[in-house]
């Protein structure tokens, strides 16, 4: 209270203190990152926010510039920027710089009241196209047939390229030039000036093929300073001259390929559309989606329709520009046939759906935030980072000697990606000039990339020339089994890169692709090396070699790389560890698939046949390293007809075990309804076995549904009664019985005994239980096989028989054409409850009109 009333008199009424916070002028004094334009300032003390105009340098990782800000006589003070430093906007993940990457300030009013303001960089809308249109060659060597115009193809921002036909033979080094022509006409070619800078290019360009298979490059700009790199390469071929207009042909016009298909996803289920792939090489079309489920997996169906424009000799079969298809699995897919009528060549082609996580773990901007000390200077705008080489170089200008420096930088990466053992905004030290942070990028798909801090006096120029780091990105055997180290082991003074092949699977050859970084400043000589670089090994003792020279000049060395197989001895095992079926066709039932390891048999047991070939899909667990001959695990295999005994070899790794396999399909219906569950109404509205009838339904209920069966459903219940004084049986069998008081005297012409069966049963068993009547009461069960061999009207009523060969008939003369072929019968008294009554069938010949043979 006592210091209130001390500070009362000198107080300034609050109220009367102004809120304004306004911006006087804000003017750009130093544009700092090359190639970038600034244009007019906008200050708008309404909104709160200074606009300045990007005539050019919007995809650019950061922008940095400097200048001169004064805030209004009646606001107090500049906060959280100061109008001496340097201003950076930096780009987020959309692709460009817009108004969304904006710096936040504050000004300060008289009030004491802190007002936010924004900076924002708004680019002008000019052109970003960068296409090559047109790539004319001006002059070339005379002893080259080479084509005066080269083929300008484009799929995407990074799926473009020239294609020069040219011979594969020649005097390399071989000098062309070329004028290029562009899709906008401000669209303007770089090439690096001594500074090694990007800047404006004069037509026409120069290229340098050293050899048939260069790659070579042209930069291009667009009008709002876009950038695009366009390869440059021979191809294979016979340059055709008809008059003035310059013809070619092309090895690749022998196949039937598809030209620039556009996809589009008409049902993602959830899913996100990252593109398509089209492989020439296995003939697909690749649609490649991040999944909603888990873990990435792709929720099913997906829908497609694909569009494409066919050349005037190409044919579709099976599929038309636009149709949808759905997609219902991993494995699945949509096939059909390109088919070239002039050169009588069909290739099969597919669509489907695969899960992608991007492998991509590079950085993407790095910018020093802070550093200490002070006499430590960084010259930022020559920082470097090199994705092929996974370094990042930083260029010191003064205070080489006042090391260890302090760091902390914002680092961005691939989409996706984690820094790991380095974060953005994290303190780092670096000790001296010469030495490195090491930290890693975590892609989206758990591919892990070593990164590298370096530094680098800008005045020196490097005389090293050392392959630094050499890492496996991917890798591939011929099928798929082959194992190696991604990491290698390399010595300088030897001059070794060594890869360790794990296991080689007998699966050469090898291919794979491969990460490298050489000293700074050093390039590679002959063969230019990048991560697309496809390496092939076709033996483990052959070896390649890598020049590297260094940045001064006056240093060379080759590095010879190698591979240590380290596989282990191949197995002389040929085992099948397990086998499933799967997907069996259509209107087949299995009830059973018995594995039989000492015999090497299996037998699937089908109890309904369909229509149609049988066939299934396998999955089979083998002997590490070994293989299987005539049957593949996880590819659909047509059995054909059950009848038959297929076979399949199963082979060790070394090549020296083979055992053989049959499958055997054993036929065994179940009697139709044999389960009692379906049941339907007689002709005297009683309930009945579908399929099954009883003579003396029309008298009285021989026959009733009931439940309580051996297996808790449904059975049917007999019961034998009086009626009139005479005994009705309970009774039933497999046909129809239709009551006809006309045909009392003939009641076999009331019935029809039997139905169609076409298998060769050794026995019949039944589920059931029996309360006998009386002491002299029995139940029966009898089958009776038949073979009808077509003559006169089905009608079996008679147990005939033996003829001379002991074939058992019936009487020739009223019930032709049918022979009792098999029979069984069992007559047994009352059960303990339910039991399950074997009844074997006795076979009276090897019938070879039905095709089955007895078995045992």
């Amino acid at each position: 209270m006592l210091l209130s009333w001390l500070l009362l008199p000198s107080c300034v009424d609050m109220d009367k203190l102004s809120d304004e916070a306004n911006l006087s002028t804000f003017s750009v004094k130093e544009v700092i990152t090359p190639s970038v334009s600034l244009g007019s300032v906008r200050i708008d003390n309404d909104a709160k926010s200074v606009v300045i105009a990007l005539e050019h340098g919007k995809y650019l990782e950061q922008i940095l510039f400097s200048a001169d800000i004064k805030i209004d006589e009646r606001a107090e003070k500049l906060l959280n920027i100061d109008p001496d430093s340097v201003l950076v906007i930096d780009r987020n993940n959309d692709g460009m710089i817009d108004s969304q990457d904006k710096v936040t300030f504050y000004i300060r009013a008289k009030s004491g009241l802190p007002v936010e303001w924004s900076l924002i960089l708004d680019p002008v809308d000019y052109s970003d196209n960068t296409d090559i249109s047109e790539f004319i060659v001006k002059e070339a060597p005379a002893d080259f047939a080479i084509a005066r115009k080269g083929f300008v193809y484009k799929e995407s921002e990074t799926d473009c390229y020239v294609k020069i036909i040219a011979p594969e033979q020649g005097n390399y080094p071989m000098t062309l030039t070329a004028d290029v022509m562009f899709t906008d006409a401000d669209t303007k070619m770089l090439t690096y000036d001594e500074s090694n800078k990007l800047v404006p290019a004069e037509q026409p360009c120069t290229l340098i093929f050293n050899n048939s298979r260069d790659i070579l490059y042209i930069n291009t700009e667009s009008a709002d300073g876009k950038r695009a790199l366009w390869p440059v390469f021979l191809a294979s071929g016979e340059a055709i001259y008809a008059g003035n207009e310059a013809k070619f042909r092309d090895e690749q016009k022998r196949t039937v390929n598809i030209d620039n298909p556009q996809v589009l996803v008409t049902k993602d289920n959830g899913n996100q559309y990252l593109g398509s792939d089209v492989d020439s090489i296995n003939n697909e079309i690749v649609v490649k989606m991040r999944g909603a489920g888990e873990n990435g997996a792709i929720a099913y169906p997906v829908e497609v329709a694909m569009g494409f424009n066919l050349r005037s000799n190409q044919v579709a079969i099976g599929y038309s520009s636009g149709q949808k298809v759905s997609i219902t699995g991993d494995n699945d897919s949509h096939n059909f046939y390109l088919y070239d009528r002039v050169n009588d060549i069909k290739k099969s082609w597919k669509i489907r759906v695969q899960s992608y996580r991007s492998s991509e773990a590079d950085v993407k901007s790095f910018s020093l935030s802070r550093y200490s000390p002070s006499t430590i200077k960084f010259e930022r705008d020559k920082t470097d980072i090199n994705v092929e080489t996974g370094v990042i170089t930083l260029i010191v200008s003064e205070g080489m000697n006042d090391f260890p420096c302090t760091m902390r930088a914002t680092i961005r990466v691939s989409s996706y990606a984690e820094t790991l053992g380095l974060n953005s905004g994290e303190d780092f030290i670096i000790n001296s000039i010469s030495d490195v942070k090491d930290f890693k990028v975590r892609a989206e798909d758990g591919t892990i990339k070593d990164w590298q801090i370096r530094l680098r006096f800008s005045g020196e120029l490097n005389d090293e020339a050392k392959v630094e780091t050499f890492r496996i990105l991917d890798y591939k055997g011929q099928k798929g089994m082959l194992q190696m180290e991604t990491s290698s082991v390399i010595n300088h003074e030897q001059k070794t890169i060594t890869l360790t092949v794990t296991n080689k699977g007998n699966d050469l050859p090898l291919t794979f692709h491969a990460a490298m970084s050489i000293s700074y400043k050093a390039s590679f000589v002959g063969t230019q090396y990048s991560n697309a670089t496809l390496w092939s090994f076709r033996t483990l003792s052959e070896t390649k070699q890598i020049t590297v020279r260094s940045e001064d000049g006056l240093t060379e060395n080759t590095y010879i790389v190698q591979i240590n197989d380290n596989s282990p001895a191949a197995s002389s095992d040929a085992e099948l560890i397990s086998f499933k079926a799967t997907g069996f066709t259509s209107g087949y039932t299995v009830t059973q698939t018995t594995v039989d390891q000492q015999n090497k048999k299996i037998l699937f047991t089908v109890t309904v046949k369909g229509a149609s070939s049988f066939a299934f899909t396998p999955q089979l667990t083998l002997s590490e390293g070994a293989t299987t001959v005539g049957l593949i695990s996880g590819t659909r295999y047509n059995y054909g007809n059950v009848k038959d005994v297929k076979t399949f070899d199963v082979v060790s790794e070394d090549g020296q075990t083979v055992n053989t396999w049959t499958m055997m399909v054993r036929y065994v219906p179940d009697v139709p309804n044999g389960s009692m569950e379906r049941w339907s109404t007689d002709t005297y509205s009683k309930q009945v076995p579908t399929g099954w009838s009883s003579s003396n339904n029309s008298i009285t209920t021989a026959v009733k549904k009931q439940s309580g069966s051996v297996d808790g459903t449904t059975c049917a219940y007999l019961e034998t009664t009086s009626v009139l004084g005479n005994i009705a049986g309970g009774s039933m069998f497999l046909g129809w019985f239709k009551m006809d008081l006309s045909q009392l005297g003939e009641p076999k012409n009331m019935s029809h005994f039997g139905i169609p069966f076409d298998a060769y049963p050794s026995a019949v068993t039944a589920d059931l239980k029996y309360v006998s009547g009386g002491n002299n009461d029995m139940a029966c069960i009898e089958i009776h096989m038949l073979h009808y061999d077509g003559r006169g009207t089905f009608d079996y009523h008679t147990f005939g028989e033996k003829d001379a060969n002991g074939i058992y008939r019936v009487n020739p003369s009223k019930e032709p054409g049918i022979t009792v072929v098999g029979h069984g019968r069992d007559e047994f008294g009352s059960t303990n409850g339910w039991v399950t009554k074997r009844l074997p069938v006795t076979w009276y010949y090897d019938n070879p009109l039905t095709g089955y043979t007895k078995e045992a």
